[in-house]
């Protein structure tokens, strides 16, 4: 099997959270592969979906350091430090991977919600009206940019989002 056909079936496993059985297939082709950085981030996914976050964090690490033009491996770092109750981390990760792709939808939702955690709703609303920049009908920024307009008391603003959901 090459490597690709075994990222992807690592990814597929992790997909239908068959968590345990892409860590299986991942770990042992970590010992051949150890600087594919793609097979680093699949380890880091079925770590994350076996809640094993200081796991998947090291690997989430090592993508990021061995391919410095990823953000896929900052931004689910961000995932981890915001499951483990690590916002300002993940604040610091999110604006890495902005700094590599400022376009990049889901490190402005992980930023959007480390600022909401921080009860920092103003920014976080910022965060998640530049997500929309992206993804205008994404549902789950229109749902995350609602809240943070609600907590800053923009009840009409929110209603508005509300509606379109």
């Amino acid at each position: 099997m090459s490597a690709d056909d075994l990222i992807s079936e690592i990814n597929r496993a992790n997909e239908r959270a068959a968590y345990q059985a892409a860590l299986d297939m991942a770990l042992p082709a970590l010992k051949d592969s150890e600087n594919d950085y793609a097979l680093w981030i699949a380890a880091g996914n079925a770590y994350y979906g076996l809640k094993q976050f200081e796991s998947a964090r090291r690997a989430y690490l090592k993508a990021a350091d061995l391919c410095p033009r990823d953000v896929i491996a900052l931004s689910n770092l961000a995932g981890v430090y915001f499951e483990t109750g690590r916002f300002t981390d993940g604040l610091a990760v999110c604006d890495q991977a902005l700094q590599r792709r400022p376009d990049y939808l889901n490190a402005h939702i992980h930023r959007g919600n480390m600022l909401s955690s921080l009860d920092r709703y103003d920014e976080a609303a910022a965060a998640y009206s530049t997500a929309l920049e992206t993804a205008p009908e994404d549902p789950l920024v229109l749902f995350n940019l609602a809240y943070a307009l609600v907590m800053t008391g923009q009840y009409d603003k929110a209603a508005g989002i509300y509606r379109r959901l």
